[in-house]
């Protein structure tokens, strides 16, 4: 039997029950109407050696943590403000059983993922633009975290970036060497444990790496979108071309440890 799509007014009527009554009726609506987005996020983060319940349960949690944040009077539906709870609790839960760099599943990450990173990530949909670094920290400082903190999760989160062949000039953006989710079940397992350690790989490089560089890194190659050699000399306080040495020195020093670790080239892994 398929599920009942709410309609916006309907949608809005039982998230003020739940969140100025305390109405469990309303919210078990929410979450029962919700289930289908919660079963395709789960499906989209399913790994090998990881239960699909298990995954939805943690979708459920997270759903039920963006209807704890969900604001009735700014006009958007449930789903836009939970799909991004949603995402973070999955990726949380997999990096917690699956990767070789794993997360710890503590209150503080948990309220990293709710007070930040999913009120972040929900601004950023609803401006269609990338918040700056001093409009991250604001909402960090008022969820009582810090940048660094927020900074350090998402290096460990996000996929790394292609960077054996990159350049370090401004001409286009660089893209991610991504899984193919067209491959088979054992091609994708294989691509999944390559990136892995890919990951442990850079993770490692990273954290010998002093601050400024380990920044310039993140921000050029662990960012959502392109970040310029004179948007990171504003942010770091030094030249541009100083940014340039520095990420050039960098990426040298990354492609040496990838080849001392049998990587010639993130491509040839996945």
């Amino acid at each position: 039997m398929a599920t009942r799509l709410l309609e916006k007014q309907e949608e809005l009527t039982l998230a003020r029950q739940w969140l100025d009554e305390g109405s469990e009726r309303a919210r078990a609506k929410l979450v029962a109407a919700y289930q289908p987005m919660v079963r395709r996020l789960a499906r989209k983060y399913m790994r090998s050696g990881l239960s699909i319940e298990d995954l939805i349960q943690e979708g459920v949690i997270g759903f039920m943590a963006g209807l704890d944040n969900f604001d009735p009077d700014r006009g958007y539906s449930v789903g836009t403000l939970a799909r991004f709870h949603i995402s973070a609790r999955l990726q949380l839960h997999v990096s917690e059983f699956t990767g070789i760099i794993r997360l710890p599943n503590s209150r503080r990450i948990k309220g990293l993922l709710s007070g930040c990173v999913s009120k972040i990530r929900l601004e950023e949909k609803l401006r269609e633009a990338a918040l700056t670094n001093a409009e991250k920290e604001k909402i960090c400082i008022e969820a009582g975290f810090s940048l660094s903190e927020l900074e350090q999760y998402e290096m460990v989160m996000r996929p790394t970036k292609s960077i054996s062949s990159q350049s370090t000039s401004d001409d286009g953006e660089s893209g991610f060497d991504l899984v193919d989710e067209n491959g088979s079940p054992e091609d994708i397992v294989a691509q999944d444990q390559s990136m892995a350690f890919a990951r442990r790989v850079m993770a490692e490089i990273l954290s010998d790496f002093p601050e400024r560089t380990r920044r310039i890194v993140s921000m050029r190659y662990l960012s959502d979108g392109f970040v310029s050699l004179d948007q990171i000399a504003a942010v770091v306080g030094v030249s541009r071309e100083r940014v340039r040495r520095i990420e050039k020195d960098a990426l040298a020093e990354i492609r040496k440890r990838f080849a001392a670790a049998g990587i010639e080239k993130l491509s040839e892994v996945v």
